[in-house]
């Protein structure tokens, strides 16, 4: 026997009848028409849709930030750079969703600051595959002659990479070599025999 304050409906779902207070007929909001096994259903659905991006955007949002506050040793370059993060990002994750997704982002694609030296803002980010970005900064290291292991150069009068190591607050230089392997072997040989162990080493 139905309430008189229900009364029946057939599920937009699976056209089970259901009853529903009379109330949500015509309040505001609205019933949704399904019964309880369907709407759960089209609700699972959309979350899986919808908030699955932006988790992992929020997620990628977290890690940018993460690289800007000087809180992690391996982001220090970063602090230096005085790389830091828009405010319209930083106070609204929302607004950082909607531009990923207005701007050619896809899961397996990983944020690049244009001008390396920039901040993470609308205007100089991009989603590229990440070996794009690999080999990206890759470019730019060589570019300003940096080298993947302390002590090494490159010296662009010579085309050769320097070696250099530290020796009692005093410079001391190693030669040029044609490769970033053999200046490396160069320098490890010489921090061995000398005994230089409080060196930074890259092996």
């Amino acid at each position: 026997m139905i309430k008189k304050d229900y009364t029946t409906i057939t599920c937009k779902g699976c056209g089970c009848d259901i009853n529903v207070w009379k109330y949500t007929l015509t309040s505001t909001k609205g019933h949704s028409g399904n019964c309880r096994a369907c709407g759960m259903k089209a609700g699972a659905n959309t979350r899986t849709e919808i908030d699955r991006d932006a988790v992992y955007l929020k997620k990628q949002l977290r890690n940018i930030k993460a690289r800007c506050c000087g809180k992690y040793p391996q982001y220090a370059s970063y602090i230096r750079k005085g790389i830091s993060v828009c405010d319209e990002w930083l106070n609204s994750p929302s607004l950082f969703i909607t531009w990923a997704k207005s701007n050619g982002w896809a899961y397996g694609l990983t944020i690049d600051r244009i001008d390396n030296s920039g901040n993470y803002c609308p205007s100089n980010c991009r989603w590229i595959e990440n070996v794009d970005n690999v080999l990206l900064k890759e470019n730019e290291r060589l570019s300003r002659g940096a080298s993947k292991y302390v002590g090494i150069w490159f010296r662009k009068d010579t085309n050769k990479w320097a070696v250099e190591v530290k020796v009692d607050t005093k410079k001391v230089s190693l030669g040029c070599f044609h490769t970033e392997d053999e200046a490396m072997l160069v320098r490890e040989n010489f921090i061995n025999d000398k005994g230089l162990i409080h060196l930074k080493r890259n092996t």
